[in-house]
């Protein structure tokens, strides 16, 4: 179905706000709510951190999956230092949620892209080292965001947030968002930065 451009460009100048939260049964605890509301509100990069089993992955996917349905064509990137860390971490939560298909959403395992009605899509990639980082250079994104940043390179996660930009000016540039635990390599960066 062809896409109406006046609907497209009212819909993203002014999104309808559609609660993904309430449709997907997702209920955020006091920080998974404060970090929604912080990326909400305009900030460019947002460390979302704290011990293990505090929700942080699936504030990482929820968060996505509200910008896909709110804002038509954005395209996102999701980001694990390798594939396992990938499958066991960011697309075993989405599976939790399965795969957003309350809102439409089509997941392709091969492609490892979440694919939204409105044109909006999710890409997980991994990279570990800048050669890996440098394959996803042809990417645009309107946001990034790293489960578990600080235990990759900080100059991969440079290297990635390099490939934030918009296609055209009325998609935004949203930045950011890392989600960690304590420790790892680029722990002194983040908390430097």
């Amino acid at each position: 179905m062809p896409l109406n451009v006046g609907d497209f460009l009212a819909s993203a100048i002014s999104p309808d706000i559609i609660d993904t939260f309430k449709i997907l049964g997702y209920e955020p605890n006091s920080k998974q709510a404060l970090f929604h509301a912080q990326s909400r509100g305009g900030i460019d990069r947002i460390l979302y951190g704290g011990a293990a089993g505090g929700g942080k992955t699936a504030a990482i996917i929820q968060d996505g999956i509200w910008f896909c349905v709110n804002y038509p064509k954005i395209r996102i990137g999701m980001h694990r230092k390798s594939y396992p860390e990938l499958d066991e971490s960011l697309i075993r939560e989405l599976s939790n949620w399965d795969y957003a298909k309350k809102l439409g959403a089509r997941w392709n395992k091969t492609a490892k892209t979440l694919a939204f009605p409105n044109g909006s899509v999710i890409g997980f990639k991994f990279a570990e080292t800048l050669a890996d980082a440098s394959k996803i250079q042809g990417g645009e994104y309107n946001l990034w965001y790293f489960d578990e940043a600080t235990l990759t390179d900080p100059r991969v996660v440079q290297r990635l947030e390099e490939r934030l930009r918009s296609r055209t000016p009325i998609i935004p540039v949203f930045g950011s968002r890392s989600g960690t635990n304590p420790g790892g390599i680029g722990a002194t960066y983040y908390k430097n930065n």
